[in-house]
């Protein structure tokens, strides 16, 4: 399964082994990722992959299943409370 959105990712930064590094992880894991995984980057890995990008490649489209985007582009009220306690600027969804 090919994964487009953590592919763009990859060129953004510069490679695979750029990538990993940026996250914490191997650039295995990333190669995994690309070509075997069914969901591709795994949830806890969705926000530091768009953190890597500058926002560049949203959570959104990482993982629709878990980051459902939204159709104004605006976090819902309770979503942007969280983000403005949050001191990393990380939303943390319900």
């Amino acid at each position: 399964m090919k994964n487009a959105a953590l592919e763009r990712a990859v060129n953004l930064v510069g490679g695979q082994s750029r990538l990993a590094k940026l996250i914490g992880t191997t650039q295995s894991r990333i190669w995994y990722w690309l070509t075997r995984a069914k969901r591709g980057v795994p949830g806890e890995y969705v926000l530091l992959v768009e953190r890597a990008t500058a926002g560049a490649i949203k959570r959104s489209e990482l993982r629709p299943d878990l980051y459902p985007p939204h159709s104004s582009g605006a976090l819902p009220s309770t979503q942007k409370q969280q983000c403005d306690n949050d001191p990393e600027g990380i939303e943390v969804l319900p």
